[in-house]
């Protein structure tokens, strides 16, 4: 299908050309013309340029970031959801252990625990019944 495409895209361009050759010298050195202005751009307008340039590397440093985020989602959905005791490898991956884990510590009740706190609060409601 690209093929096709490629195929089409180039034929039409072709039929576009001029075929007399004043038309073909006209076509040839407005197309010169549009390179060498679009070559010297920064030579024309250098704090343009300098922008331009700053404003690439930002845009590069944001996908790289993105680009690595993805892939460590991805290897992050492959790997198995189990800890091991090895530990983390960097202090990247020691935060995102953390992450996953330490919210859920809080939370964490042994069955001893859960079932002492509502007999203490009932022996508390009991004595204050009795004080009064």
């Amino acid at each position: 299908m690209l093929f096709i495409r490629t195929t089409l895209l180039l034929g039409l361009g072709v039929l576009i050309l001029p075929t007399d050759r004043e038309s073909q010298e006209t076509v040839y050195t407005g197309a010169k013309t549009a390179v060498h202005w679009t070559v010297t751009f920064c030579e024309r307008n250098p704090d343009r340029c300098v922008e331009g340039r700053q404003a690439w590397s930002v845009f590069v440093k944001k996908a790289e970031f993105g680009f690595k985020m993805a892939i460590d989602l991805l290897n992050e959905r492959d790997q198995p959801k189990t800890l091991t005791n090895a530990g983390p490898s960097s202090p990247d991956t020691a935060a995102a252990a953390n992450l996953h884990t330490t919210p859920a510590a809080p939370f964490k009740r042994s069955s001893e625990t859960m079932q002492a706190q509502p007999l203490e609060a009932a022996a508390r409601l009991r004595t204050a019944r009795v004080g009064n």
